[in-house]
């Protein structure tokens, strides 16, 4: 049953009667009705004095995002990266402590945290991705506030499972213990306890008894609270273990706690009432429960000693508080409370009925015995891959590939299919995500062993394998890779040859129900080359059908995709596999990037007049730009939103979007698909040369002073420029051979998206850099291999009734990127943001981009064609009527 669902069992407390004389209330009733007391900052805030010990650390950073604070940026989802080093020291002394005295429900969560790469000793959380890790969890959110909340305010939050946290950094006089609660305490110590349902329900339910409470019952449950969340510790394998974040965060605090083992007391509410909170020391009493859910029983016994007259209920379908105040409420909650008692009954009934039920599905499936069909036992395709079996249809181009239906028999296929589908949803399989793919996977076949797929893998580990080798006459090994993919929603494969690892024979066997149509998505498609072994279109395709298999020889030519997913109902499922044998050495193949290193034209003279007219004025302010340029050197990536001014940024949208522009389709298909604007659609006296103090200006705000460009322009630069337009099924994969094959050892890469204003992520069009080697499964057998060297990464692949909407989606965007390892950023498309990344080729560190180094030649992809054309697009803009650019253009 859904978790949240089961809260509405509990979630009852009352209210007492005169909060709602004249219809009046002091409690909130939904969540947006929070942000009121969010503002009411006590202590620790916005008023705090300079000099305190905690704000002091952060006043330089404040006064630049005051400075910034006209680019509309979401500041309370900002972190403090400047304090990442005391980060470091407070996470590797915190986590050495944990495996000792952390309770192991905040262990395992604080292992998927570093699993899902929120947590590391490299960077500092960010709070909008931990908010959402938590709202997956256990639908708890993380709001920032100032300062201080009253206790009133901050339990509210809690009713709603919303967990309001500080923002700011402790003293570095002190970084392993912090009297006020700071962002370490936050995420260090709450944040793993809050991702647990058990947990999240404690602090939810503390959190509505105090709705409606007198003040001194709400202090109780503060003092209740402070001494279970913040400083609990309960039993475990007969050891003290701790989960309260007060001691989770505080290193000294923990040790001396766990090691002096001489202030543990016997949790009990009446004790903890009668037990000060100290704040600016260690506490003098620590109470032990046996568990989790004994903290939850007591606080339910205090919630009923409450004096209150009218109960409210909290509804976890809508996330509000409803009080029920009439008869009719009171009867309405009856009923719901009965009926999720009855689906609680009826899950208990199926749970008894399990066994039978698994009897019965091994009877069935003992009854379906499959094999290979012996039709196909003379098929012959050592010569031209052709047939006269009706049941198979072969053909020599694009490759040699062949599609046989019927491919097993046995008594009952429609069974079996149906049980196997249900034992490859049972085995959980796993998302796999990449730039060429999208889909769920299960484990290879070697490490199931589910009744169906045992009798899968006797047909294709033996008959099928011999079949194989001897229809097409190539040797095979006694290596196979045999998984099960599950398509659904959105989910796609792109184009791609499959030459990895001595693979000599693909076979996919389909095993969708035939109720699928080619409107569904999901054929398989074909791809034929043109020139230059470069696919550029689909020559046949194949729809997912039950018991169809598709097989081919796996060669140069190979090029193969399954088209993106449009069904919201349907599943795709099929098997698919390989063959081995000796590799096949193929010649190298690669494009010429010659096209990179063009000869800069002779610049125009701008002034900083220039640059104040197009630029929003905060970029150009010194400090600022010290603080992106110190950014810069740590993370090797800014991201730089409103970069221009709204009349500039709007004048280059209007013109972007106009008929005038000729857009030719750019592949090759294995490597990318997209449009790009024919440079010959620009005015060449509007759009005359590139921009000299662009150079400079970028020098100044990455720190690579080397990029200054000198009167005769002798830094040795190249510069390209491309303006690309993605659309629906539009995509840019990873590119190993134009990495690989670039001479220069430093690229610049800026990036700058025009897109509606009502841009939506589920859109697509996500940009993603990937540094990294590819991930091998468990068994070894990389099946979609990535290179060692990545590009950009862009997908525009959601189909159904996008094409229209995404047709107005442009990017300037200034390839190469040459990387190295351990780095993944994802960065959804924000109207008018301006990204700049910079990367060294050939170091070898994993834990950091080194940008600095002077004996190394640069290459700077500039930014400078863009901002030649913001020029002349804005002064063209200025000379048309309004009447030619309509708004809804």
């Amino acid at each position: 049953m859904n978790e949240k669902k089961s809260f509405a069992m509990t979630n009852f407390s009352s209210v007492n009667v005169s909060n709602f004389q004249n219809g009046e209330k002091n409690f909130p009733l939904r969540k947006k009705d929070l942000d009121a007391g969010a503002k009411r900052v006590h202590m620790y805030g916005k008023e705090l004095d300079g000099d305190h010990p905690i704000t002091i650390i952060v006043n330089e950073e404040w006064k630049l995002l005051k400075l910034l604070k006209n680019l509309d940026m979401e500041m309370k989802f900002l972190t403090l990266n400047i304090h990442k080093k005391k980060h470091l020291h407070v996470y590797t002394q915190l986590k050495m402590l944990h495996q000792n005295y952390a309770c192991k429900r905040y262990l395992r969560n604080f292992s998927k945290l570093e699993q899902q790469r929120l947590f590391s000793e490299e960077k500092v959380p960010q709070l909008k991705d931990v908010s959402n890790f938590l709202k997956d969890c256990t639908g708890f959110e993380i709001y920032p506030v100032e300062g201080y909340l009253s206790a009133k305010d901050f339990l509210a939050g809690l009713a709603f499972r919303v967990f309001h946290t500080t923002q700011y950094v402790r003293h570095p006089s002190d970084p392993f213990y912090s009297p006020e609660p700071d962002v370490c305490h936050e995420l260090l110590g709450h944040v793993p306890m809050f991702a647990d349902p058990e947990f999240a329900q404690l602090s939810q339910e503390i959190g509505l008894a105090s709705l409606g409470a007198s003040e001194t019952d709400i202090n109780n449950l503060a003092k209740i609270y402070f001494f279970t969340a913040e400083f609990g510790v309960i039993v475990e394998d007969d050891q003290i273990k701790a989960y309260g974040a007060g001691l989770l965060s505080s290193a000294a605090e923990l040790k001396n706690t766990m090691e002096q083992n001489k202030k543990f007391k016997t949790f009990d509410v009446n004790t903890i009432l009668q037990t000060d909170c100290i704040i600016s020391d260690y506490q003098n009493a620590y109470f032990v429960s046996l568990n989790i859910q004994d903290v939850i029983q007591h606080v339910r016994l205090f919630a009923r000693t409450i004096t209150r007259s009218l109960p409210v209920r909290y509804n976890a379908f809508i996330e509000e508080v409803e009080v029920l105040d009439n008869v009719e409420k009171l009867f309405q909650a009856i009923d719901n409370l009965k009926h999720e008692i009855t689906c609680i009954r009826n899950v208990l009934y199926e749970m008894s009925e399990f066994t039978k039920l698994n009897a019965n599905y091994r009877s069935g499936i003992d009854e379906c015995a499959i094999k290979f069909n012996e039709k196909y036992e003379n098929v012959n395709f050592q010569g031209p891959w052709l047939s006269t079996n009706e049941d198979v249809t072969a053909f020599e181009k694009p490759f040699k590939c062949a599609i046989l239906r019927n491919f097993l028999t046995g008594s009952n296929m429609n069974e079996y299919f149906h049980i196997l589908r249900k034992e490859i949803l049972d085995s959980k399989p796993v998302l796999k995500e990449k730039d060429l793919f999208k889909f769920y996977q299960t484990k290879d076949f070697s490490a199931l062993s589910s009744p169906a797929v045992e009798k899968l893998k006797s047909v294709f580990y033996g008959p099928v394998k011999e079949w194989f080798s001897k229809v097409t006459g190539i040797p095979l090994d006694d290596r196979v890779a045999l998984a099960a993919q599950v398509y659904s929603h959105g989910n796609y494969l792109l184009c791609h040859d499959d030459r990895v690892g001595g693979r000599r024979i693909a076979f996919i066997l389909n095993f969708t129900e035939n109720s699928w149509t080619p409107d569904d998505g999901g054929l398989l498609e074909l791809l034929e080359c043109e020139t230059e072994q470069y696919p550029m279109k689909v020559k046949h395709t194949v729809v997912p059908s039950e018991n169809v298999l598709t097989c081919f020889e796996v060669v140069l030519q190979s090029f193969h995709q399954v088209s993106e997913i449009r069904s919201k109902t349907k599943k795709r499922f099929s098997i698919q596999g390989w063959y081995h044998g000796s590799e096949i050495e193929y010649p190298l193949n690669l494009r010429s990037l010659s096209s990179l290193h063009q000869s800069i034209d002779e610049p125009i003279d701008m002034h900083d007049a220039d640059l104040k007219s197009f630029i929003n004025s905060a970029y150009l302010d010194k400090e600022v730009i010290s603080w992106l340029n110190s950014t810069f050197e740590k993370e090797s990536k800014m991201d730089l939103m409103n970069f221009f001014k709204d009349d500039v940024y709007n004048a280059m949208y209007r013109e972007i979007c106009s008929n005038s522009i000729l857009w030719k389709i750019y592949g090759p298909m294995q490597k990318r698909l997209y449009y790009v604007a024919e440079k010959n659609a620009f005015n060449a006296e509007s759009c005359p040369t590139v921009s000299k103090l662009m150079f400079n200006y970028l020098a100044e705000l990455t720190g690579l002073d080397n990029l200054a460009v000198n009167k005769d322009l002798s830094v040795g630069c190249g510069c390209k420029e491309e303006i690309r337009k993605f659309g629906s099924g539009c995509y840019s994969l990873i590119d190993a051979d134009e990495c690989s094959n670039s001479e220069n050892e430093m690229l610049l890469e800026a990036i700058f998206h025009l897109v509606p204003e009502e841009w939506d992520e589920k859109y697509g069009g996500v940009t993603i850099f990937h540094l990294g080697e590819a991930d091998e499964d468990e068994h070894g057998d990389n099946e979609y291999a990535l290179p060692e060297y990545f590009i950009v990464i862009e997908q525009c692949l959601h189909l159904s009734n996008m094409s229209q909407r995404m047709s107005n989606i442009w990017k300037f965007h200034i390839s190469l990127i040459s990387t190295l390892n351990i780095l993944w950023i994802q960065n959804e498309f924000i109207q008018g943001s301006v990204i700049i990344l910079f990367f060294e080729k050939g170091i070898n560190n994993e834990k950091h981009l080194k940008i600095f180094s002077t004996n190394i030649a640069l290459l700077l992809l500039l930014l400078a064609y863009l901002f030649s054309a913001t020029i002349s697009l804005f002064k063209l803009s200025l000379q048309l009527d309004s009447q030619q650019y309509p708004e809804n253009t």
